[in-house]
């Protein structure tokens, strides 16, 4: 299946301590920066700072804090963009955490554009992830495999999985979830014009 140019627009907008972030994917279009009302980031029962963090440089050895729009265009199958999550106990005890995603939608990057309403990016992004916690890993797993089959009126909409799971993290001490969303290199022409956007990363912490 050849492969065809697309634009990626990933918005990431931050208001206080939440997070807003839309991921878009449309081959063979101009990306633009979306405004977004859901809330990304959320913390649970834990006194902790989290900052979404990403990376541009060649060695994807700095990562810098996202403070606004960032919009990733152009990009072909294959391309893979480089995250991570902070996240700092700032409270009185030792916390293990988990982050967890929640909530896909689908939807054209355009309306104006033809699209297939059968398709879903969820079936074409390849996730990996590792934190420094502990040697928990994922590894070219399709976001469609990590989520699993959907059953009893279950949608993506309200879908999750878990991204990583038993992070300690130590009173005023640190850890790192480095995640990446690489596109499918066999990723084709029923994808174009396609938008995904996540709603929720949930951060769930208790007592170590």
């Amino acid at each position: 299946m050849l492969k065809k140019q697309m634009a990626l627009s990933l918005t990431v907008l931050i208001a206080a301590a939440v997070l807003f972030i839309v991921v878009t994917f449309a081959w063979l279009t101009v990306s633009e920066i979306v405004d977004i009302d859901d809330a990304f980031i959320t913390l649970e029962d834990v006194d902790a700072t989290v900052e979404l963090q990403v990376s541009t440089d060649a060695e994807h050895a700095v990562y810098t804090k996202v403070t606004g729009g960032i919009s990733l265009e152009n990009a072909v199958p294959g391309d893979v963009f480089y995250y991570r999550l902070w996240i700092q106990n700032t409270g009185l005890k030792a916390i293990i955490s988990r982050v967890v995603f929640y909530g896909f939608t689908d939807g054209p990057s355009d309306d104006l554009v033809a699209y297939d309403a059968e398709q879903s990016l969820i079936n074409c992004l390849v996730l990996n992830s590792y934190n420094t916690a502990n040697s928990t890993t994922i590894v070219d797993e399709l976001i469609s495999t990590r989520i699993g089959e959907l059953s009893g009126g279950l949608t993506y909409a309200n879908a999750s999985f878990v991204l990583a799971n038993d992070v300690d993290i130590a009173v005023a001490d640190d850890e790192y979830v480095y995640f990446t969303f690489t596109v499918a290199t066999n990723a084709g022409n029923e994808y174009q014009n396609l938008k995904l956007t996540i709603a929720t990363i949930q951060i769930q912490s208790a007592a170590d």
